[in-house]
């Protein structure tokens, strides 16, 4: 399946409000920038909830399902080894098990790459917000957002060189490893780069095949994001993204518990190769011209036996 998408925005300054003798008292301020401009939270005139990264990494959050359910009016349904589908407002898509949608209702935006319709490749790492946006969307993100959107911002790369590297173990057989490197490459070029391993066994116990990773999950993801500032008046942004997700399916149980009585697993898995371009020219008073050009390649595999 292939996704070529084109928007082009010319951007027009908004006047300015009247200034008041009073100073207000600081408070920290939450830039949304899944609309046509950035603007502040508090300004914001849709149901906007940001989760910060702060939030993110106290959840622990490898997948978006880790976070979601934090945000009001929004649910998920599992429907394979992850989150596949999300309802806000009650308005959503269930299953894919009949008459699948060629248009979601939520749509999920990461980095400016839109996810089709499902959120099994929606891997959280690197990120730096959460913006899910109640209610039509129609006006930015078209038919896809019938009820509502999901915007994931990766952390942009900085001036000052940085690198990380992290990882974990726990039960079940379940590990990770991440690492990042940032930095400035020239005086008007920053670079950053950010890649993700996690494997498990999974929870489920399949008692036919007398195995334990009937389930297992195998997830790699891989971002690059680049900044150039070519002159004063003209800017552009490159973001790549890899996602390969090759986890099992094997969820189906006569008592409804964690043991399974399957012969042939099912498989959810999906692999996504995608870019996106941005450039942005200021031109003067008429305001910001920006084009926005994405381009994802993506090949899904969703199978189950119940």
């Amino acid at each position: 399946m292939t996704l070529i998408r084109l928007l082009i925005l010319a951007l027009v300054p908004i006047g300015a409000f009247a200034e008041n003798d009073m100073e207000p008292l600081p408070t920290e301020q939450i830039v949304v920038t899944a609309g046509f401009r950035d603007q502040d939270l508090m300004t914001s005139a849709g149901s906007t909830t940001v989760l910060s990264e702060t939030v993110i990494e106290q959840r622990a959050a490898r997948h978006i399902e880790d976070v979601i359910l934090a945000v009001p009016n929004v649910s998920f349904t599992a429907a394979g080894s992850r989150a596949r589908f999300v309802q806000m407002r009650g308005i959503g898509d269930l299953e894919q098990f009949i008459d699948p949608k060629p248009f979601p209702s939520i749509g999920i935006v990461m980095d400016g790459i839109e996810f089709n319709n499902v959120a099994t490749g929606a891997l959280l790492f690197d990120a730096e917000q959460i913006e899910v946006l109640r209610g039509p969307q129609g006006t930015r993100f078209g038919a896809s957002a019938l009820a509502g959107m999901i915007n994931v911002e990766g952390k942009d790369p900085g001036d000052e060189f940085e690198a990380e590297i992290s990882g974990g173990y726990g039960n079940f057989d379940s590990w990770f490893t991440s690492g990042v490197v940032s930095g400035a490459l020239s005086d008007n070029l920053r670079a950053r780069a950010a890649i993700r391993q996690y494997r498990s066994d999974g929870y489920t116990k399949n008692a036919f095949l007398q195995s334990d990773n009937t389930e297992e999950r195998d997830e790699l993801a891989a971002r690059v994001k680049v900044l150039w500032d070519i002159t004063d008046r003209f800017a552009a942004e490159l973001s790549a993204m890899y996602i390969d997700t090759d986890n099992g399916y094997d969820a189906f149980s006569l008592d409804n518990q964690r043991t399974t009585l399957s012969d042939e697993p099912g498989k959810d898995s999906q692999e996504l190769a995608a870019v996106a371009a941005t450039f942005r020219a200021d031109v003067g008073r008429i305001g910001e011209l920006e084009l926005l050009t994405t381009y994802s390649d993506s090949e899904e595999v969703y199978a189950f036996d119940e």
